[in-house]
């Protein structure tokens, strides 16, 4: 059996003191997903020509929800945080839809804003995994979006109104639990946007998140 975490496998153990040899720990997919896009740069220079926007490498922000990760009544303030940090970092916010599912295109309408950009539904697979790649750091409520970012050893921040267990086993499997949140992180995403913002900027081959990125490139 394959469990992609340390909480994962414990659970099915059920004893916290042995090792089932048969219970191996094993990657995500997502962590491949780099490997499948290496010219990223040149695939988001062709999406800004085409959406007629400034998509500089590392100056902008990739932003995901969908109708089961945010309660409605949150969605206002959430997009004028967004749109707070926009301005006050001079970047963007790029809202990209990932999935078909939980009708979160529909969802993601509603955060449009100055400073915060929609894209189109029907941008390629590539193409988004280009943006992610791009982008300076991911917050959101997609767990692939967030491994495809730390591909390249960025931040990434879940938000999401429940803890699905995949979630706790990548951040607390990095011992990062700071960036994985409840609903309440919606409350508090502008001082999650400046903690990886300033995580972000300080980063360097040292981090506890390149070391991860190491060790899953390895296995």
């Amino acid at each position: 059996i394959g469990a992609r975490g340390l909480y994962s496998k414990k659970n099915l153990e059920e004893n916290l003191w042995t090792i089932n040899p048969k219970i191996d720990l094993v990657p995500d997919i997502g962590w491949v997903f780099g490997r499948l896009c290496p010219n990223f740069e040149e695939t988001i220079f062709q999406i800004s020509k085409t959406q007629n926007i400034d998509l500089a490498k590392n100056n902008y922000i990739v932003f995901n929800t969908n109708s089961t990760a945010i309660n409605e009544e949150k969605i206002s303030a959430v997009k004028e945080q967004l749109n707070n940090y926009a301005k006050e970092n001079n970047t963007k916010v790029v809202i990209l839809s990932i999935t078909k599912t939980y009708n979160e295109y529909e969802t993601l309408k509603n955060f449009e804003a100055d400073n915060c950009i929609l894209l189109p539904d029907n941008l390629s697979t590539k193409e988004k995994l280009a943006l992610l790649l791009g982008a300076k750091f991911y917050i959101g409520s997609s767990l692939h979006s967030a491994i495809t970012t730390m591909n390249l050893a960025k931040p990434a921040i879940l938000i999401h109104n429940v803890m699905l267990q995949k979630f706790q086993d990548l951040y607390n499997h990095m011992f990062t639990p700071e960036y994985l949140n409840d609903s309440r992180g919606w409350d508090n995403i502008m001082n999650l946007l400046e903690m990886a913002e300033k995580d972000f900027k300080n980063a360097d081959k040292t981090s506890v998140r390149q070391k991860y990125v190491d060790f899953m490139e390895s296995t």
